[in-house]
C-alpha cells in the first residue's frame, strides 16, 4: 500500500445541494425574469446593495420551489447551503446576501410599484415572448388563511405610501371572511388569479381583503385585466374571459365591455326548470368522456347568448350517491319530527292537520301519510262507565314518512347537469361546439390554487410584517406557480418531441409527468467543492442517465448549471 498518498481533510471538501433547483433556475433564466424585474425595480448598487431586485425575486422563487413535498416555506436561511452563484450564473452572488432586510425591501419595492401592476407587466411580457398566451383567460379566487392575530397598527398598515393611481388597488385588509379553507376562525386574504394557454400560465393576480365578495371581485378584475391588455398591447389581443357562476350576473351587466363565458347559476327558477326537463327533451350531442351537450339560444336582461346544457355521466354518478345519502338522513329527521308530533295534543282535528301541513312544508323530498285520532279525557281514573260524559276531547296525529317521488325525480334529473353561457355570438374566440372544452380549462386556475395552497404554508416573520408585504408575497407565490407551469410545460413538450419518457411514481414510463415527480427524481444532486494546496475544483455529482435526460430537455442553461456543457456526460454518471 502506498502510504505517501495525501488525504483531504474535512475543511478541504464541502458540498452544496442543487437537487431540482437547477431546473427552476434554468427556467427563471429562460424567461429572462431577472432582467425584466431589474428594469421595473432598478437599484443603485453604489449605495451598498449587493444583489439586484431581480436576483432577490429569483432567490425567493428558488426558496418557494425548493421543497418537493412542502412548497413555499419562505425563509431567508433557505439558500445558505445552496450554490446560489452557480444557480443564478453570477459568482458574485452569495447566499449571505439574502438577508431579511434585503428580502423585506424587495417586497416593499414590489408594493410601491403596485403589486398587480408589477405582476401583470412581468407575466404578460413573458407570455408574449414565449408564446404562452392563449385565446381564453380563466379567472377564479381563493382564500389563504393566516395563523395569528394580525392586528396591525395604523403605522404598520401605512408603512409604505402607495402611489395614488386609479389603476392600483388598495392594500388589502387581513380580516375574517367566507373561508374556502373551512377555517372561519382564522383571518385571511383573498387571491384572485387568471391563467391562460396550454401551460396554465398565470397571467394576472390581485390581492383583496379577507371579506371581499367573488360576485364583485371576479368581474371587476376581468375589466381591469382587459384595460391593462388594451393599454399594454395596443389593443391587438382580444381574449374571452372564463369564470364560474359567481361572475355571471356581472358579465351580463357589462357585456359590451368584454367577451365572456360563464357557468349560469342555478338560483333562478328558469335554470332549475330547464335542468329538470326529461332527457328526451334535449337534442344531445355526444362530447366523449361521458359528456353530452345541447345548445340553445337564450336572452337574459336583453343580452343575446348561447347557452349549452351540459350533462356529465361521471358527475351524475358522484352526485346521485351523495344525494341518496342526504335523502336517507332527511328521512330519519322526518320520522323523528313525526314521532315528536305524535305526542302533542290538539284542541280540534283541523289544528292537528294544520300543524302537520306546516311541518310538511319544510320537507323537500318527503310527505306524510297520517291519521287523526280522537282521544277522550275523563276526570276519574280507570275505565269510564258507558253513561259518563268525557271532560274534554283532544286530538292526536300519527304520521308515517313517505318519499315525494315527483320531487326526487326532478332533483335527480339536475344531477350531473349544468348550464354554460357566452355572449360570443359571432364565435370570435370560442366556437359554440367548443364551449365545454373552453370552460373545462378553468381547472388550470383551480389546480394553480391547489399548488399555491398545497401542504402547509409557512413563512418567516419578515414576509408578514405588514399587509403590504403580505400582498407583495402573494405576487411572489404566483411567480412560483408561473415558473413551475412554464417548466412543466417545457418538460412535457420536450419529452413528446424527443419521443422520451421518465418513470412515474409506480415506475411506469410516461411522457406526461408532473414536475413535482421529476423534482423528486433529481433529489441528491450535489455540487462538490475541493479546496487543497495546488487544487481547487468543483463538480456536480450524483448524475445518472435519467437525470441527464431530464436536464438536457431544459436546454443549454440547465446543462451549464449541472456541469454538462462541453464534457462527456458519462464521466459524471454514478
Amino acid at each position: 500500500m502506498n502510504t505517501s498518498l495525501k488525504k483531504l481533510t474535512q475543511n478541504q471538501v464541502a458540498s452544496q445541494s442543487i437537487d431540482h433547483l437547477g431546473l427552476v433556475a434554468a427556467t427563471i433564466h429562460n424567461v429572462d425574469l431577472i432582467n425584466l424585474v431589474d428594469k421595473m425595480l432598478p437599484i443603485n448598487q453604489n449605495k451598498g446593495a449587493n444583489i439586484s431586485m431581480g436576483q432577490r425575486v429569483a432567490g425567493m422563487i428558488l426558496n418557494g420551489l425548493g421543497f418537493v413535498d412542502n412548497r413555499l416555506y419562505m425563509f431567508a436561511e433557505f439558500l445558505s447551503d445552496k450554490p446560489i452563484g452557480k444557480l443564478l450564473l453570477d459568482d458574485s452572488v452569495l447566499s449571505e446576501d439574502y438577508t431579511d432586510d434585503a428580502l423585506g425591501r424587495c417586497l416593499d419595492s414590489i408594493h410601491s410599484y403596485g403589486v398587480e401592476k408589477f405582476f401583470a407587466e412581468l407575466a404578460y411580457t413573458i407570455a408574449l415572448n414565449k408564446g404562452l398566451l392563449g385565446d381564453s383567460i380563466h379567472m377564479d379566487t381563493t382564500s389563504l388563511t393566516l395563523h395569528g392575530a394580525y392586528d396591525f397598527t395604523e403605522d404598520e398598515k401605512s408603512n409604505i405610501v402607495q402611489p395614488v393611481s386609479d389603476k392600483l388597488l388598495p392594500t388589502p385588509d387581513i380580516n375574517y371572511g367566507h373561508s374556502k379553507d373551512h377555517r372561519p376562525d382564522l383571518k385571511q386574504i383573498v387571491l384572485a388569479m387568471a391563467t391562460s394557454g396550454a401551460a396554465g400560465f398565470p397571467i394576472w393576480m390581485e390581492t383583496h381583503s379577507g371579506n371581499s365578495s367573488d360576485q364583485k371581485t371576479l368581474h371587476a378584475a376581468s375589466i381591469r385585466m382587459r384595460d391593462f391588455i388594451k393599454d399594454f398591447d395596443k389593443g391587438e389581443k382580444k381574449l374571452i374571459y372564463v369564470a364560474d357562476s359567481a361572475a355571471y350576473a356581472a358579465c351580463v351587466n357589462q357585456t359590451e365591455k368584454l367577451l365572456w363565458l360563464s357557468r349560469v347559476p342555478e338560483r333562478s327558477n328558469h335554470v332549475r326548470e330547464l335542468l329538470e326537463l326529461p332527457d328526451e327533451t334535449f337534442s344531445w350531442a355526444d362530447q366523449g368522456n361521458g359528456y353530452k351537450i345541447c345548445y340553445i339560444g337564450s336572452a337574459y336582461k336583453e343580452v343575446n347568448q348561447y347557452w349549452a346544457i351540459v350533462s356529465s355521466e361521471q358527475a351524475y354518478k358522484r352526485e346521485i350517491i351523495t344525494f341518496k345519502r342526504r335523502l336517507d338522513k332527511a328521512e330519519i329527521a322526518v320520522n323523528k319530527a313525526l314521532n315528536h308530533l305524535s305526542h302533542q295534543e290538539f284542541g280540534c282535528e283541523q289544528d292537528a292537520i294544520d300543524t302537520l301541513l306546516k311541518l310538511e312544508k319544510k320537507w323537500k323530498y318527503h310527505k306524510a301519510s297520517y291519521d287523526v285520532v280522537e282521544v277522550k279525557k275523563y276526570d276519574n281514573i280507570g275505565r269510564p262507565k258507558s253513561n259518563v260524559i268525557p271532560s274534554k276531547i283532544i286530538y292526536k296525529i300519527n304520521g308515517t314518512a313517505l318519499r315525494n317521488d315527483d320531487a326526487i325525480k326532478l332533483s335527480e334529473r339536475r344531477k350531473g347537469r349544468f348550464v354554460l353561457a357566452t355572449n360570443d355570438i359571432a364565435q370570435e374566440k370560442v366556437l359554440m361546439g367548443d364551449m365545454l372544452k373552453c370552460y373545462k380549462a378553468q381547472a388550470s386556475t383551480e389546480s394553480g390554487f391547489g399548488f399555491i395552497k398545497g401542504n402547509d404554508f409557512q413563512v418567516s416573520s419578515v414576509f408578514l410584517k405588514s399587509p403590504s408585504r403580505i400582498s407583495a408575497l402573494m405576487a411572489i407565490m404566483t411567480l412560483c406557480l408561473m415558473i413551475y407551469s412554464v417548466a412543466q410545460h417545457q418538460l412535457r413538450e420536450g419529452l413528446k418531441e424527443n419521443i422520451e419518457t421518465v418513470p412515474d411514481q409506480k415506475n411506469n414510463e410516461t411522457n406526461n409527468p408532473t414536475l413535482s415527480r421529476v423534482f423528486r427524481l433529481l433529489i441528491g444532486i450535489q455540487l462538490l467543492c475541493i479546496f487543497s494546496p495546488g487544487l481547487e475544483q468543483t463538480m456536480v455529482i450524483n448524475l445518472n442517465p435519467v437525470r441527464i435526460k431530464i436536464i438536457k430537455i431544459f436546454g443549454p442553461t440547465a446543462m451549464k448549471i449541472y456541469g454538462l456543457t462541453g464534457q462527456n456526460t458519462s464521466n459524471n454518471t454514478k
